[in-house]
């Protein structure tokens, strides 16, 4: 049996406090609203969210407000639906508090009524399910990208409001073991594998302030006082390779290998392995130039950037216009976490190709990807129309790229 939703997925895109202004302007139901910002303010797991019974939201009497984490949605065996059990580990069971401002809205929501209903249910005062939900979600999501609230580039998920609330904490300077204990983590290790490179990105501009505060002027982060190619002066110094798949990505920082390693698997269901190599090692057998650089401009000082991107495709056509072996559905948009290594990463709303393939068969092939679902859908429609005018030149051969 599973929680109804696990909690270091897919964690989407990090969203601003702007951005989720501008998503909960989109929301016309007022419990949708305090949802949205209860679950950006407090970092609760979907399952744990719609488990809140009225009795759960409290007031204590030095006026501090709290929200008691004591049981989450769980899905049965199959055919036998979701049932109230315990969250998701005994570190899950726990006291989150909540600012004065959402204790006004969740008491304007549950007013009236009793101890045990639900906080947030379907208007019937039964489980709101969470594809209910999501159809709202991403109607207020494309609202808020039309009126420029929201980056185009970003798919965010509900359960990246998770992921947002401990970015915003970390970005405030709260430290890793307060944020653990809101998210209900087992473990410190689970929250800085998942975090932490949120937690080092914020060291920079902190030390710069103090430093300011201190009179000793502005100072230059790390970023900037070490190239990322500056030649390598010891080629026996050691960095390290993540093994991806068929890829191998080389960091400095071994906690930048270890994270994209992580987010691969997560990504992929891949199994995948960090090594400690030598500089030596590498530009042997990566194939790295020897020059200014000593053949290793290609090791990366951070870590690679991942953006959700839809796919259509590829589907293989013979000369008279068919399918070589279709798959279902292989024409509609999918979506994929691609790395900035991968081919089919971009920054596009739209990209498209239709070529020939190799070969005496005289097959082409249509697909498209991008950013943006509707815009791939309809530049493999493009594509599939450019098929059909190479398959009508008359064994002309080419591609068409765009």
């Amino acid at each position: 049996m599973t929680t109804v939703e696990d909690d270091e997925g897919e964690d989407g895109d990090f969203l601003e406090h702007d951005e989720v202004a501008g998503i909960v302007e989109g929301l016309p139901r007022r419990e949708d609203q305090i949802l949205v910002r209860l679950a950006y303010g407090t970092g609760l797991r979907w399952g744990e969210l719609t488990a809140l019974a009225v009795k759960h939201v409290r007031a204590r009497s030095s006026g501090s407000y709290e929200i008691r984490v004591a049981r989450a949605w769980k899905r049965g065996a199959r055919g036998e639906g979701f049932y109230l059990g315990p969250p998701k580990s005994r570190a899950g069971r726990r006291t989150v508090e909540i600012s004065e401002a959402l204790w006004g809205e969740l008491s304007e929501l549950t007013a009236g009524r009793g101890p045990d209903e639900l906080v947030f249910h379907n208007g019937r005062g039964q489980q709101l399910i969470y594809s209910t939900f999501y159809d709202r979600w991403r109607e207020a999501v494309d609202e808020a990208k039309s009126r420029g609230l929201l980056p185009a580039w970003k798919f965010p998920k509900v359960h990246g409001l998770r992921h947002s609330h401990a970015a915003a904490l970390i970005s405030a300077g709260v430290n890793l073991d307060l944020i653990k204990r809101r998210l209900g983590h087992e473990s410190i290790t689970t929250t800085s594998d998942t975090y932490g490179h949120l937690q080092r990105e914020a060291h920079g501009p902190a030390l710069a302030a103090m430093d300011q505060a201190l009179g000793f002027g502005p100072v230059s982060s790390a970023a900037e006082e070490v190239d990322e190619h500056q030649p390598v002066q010891d080629p026996g110094q050691c960095l390290y390779v993540a093994h991806l798949g068929s890829y191998r990505v080389a960091f400095w920082d071994v906690e930048h290998a270890e994270w994209t390693a992580e987010r691969w698997a997560q990504d992929r269901g891949d199994a995948v392995r960090v090594e400690r190599m030598t500089c030596d090692w590498w530009r042997r057998t990566a194939g790295g130039v020897v020059g200014a650089d000593n053949g290793l401009k290609a090791v990366r000082a951070e870590v690679p950037s991942r953006v959700l991107v839809w796919e259509a495709g590829p589907v293989v056509y013979k000369d008279d216009g068919s399918e070589v072996m279709p798959e279902p559905a292989a024409a509609e948009p999918r979506s994929v976490w691609r790395w900035d290594f991968e081919e089919g990463y971009t920054d596009e709303p739209a990209m498209r190709s239709a070529e020939w393939l190799p070969g005496a068969e005289a097959l082409t092939e249509a697909r498209a990807w991008g950013l943006d679902r509707t815009a791939v859908k309809a530049a493999f429609a493009a594509a599939y129309g450019r098929v059909a005018d190479l398959l009508a030149a008359s064994g002309a051969v080419g591609s068409e790229r765009a």
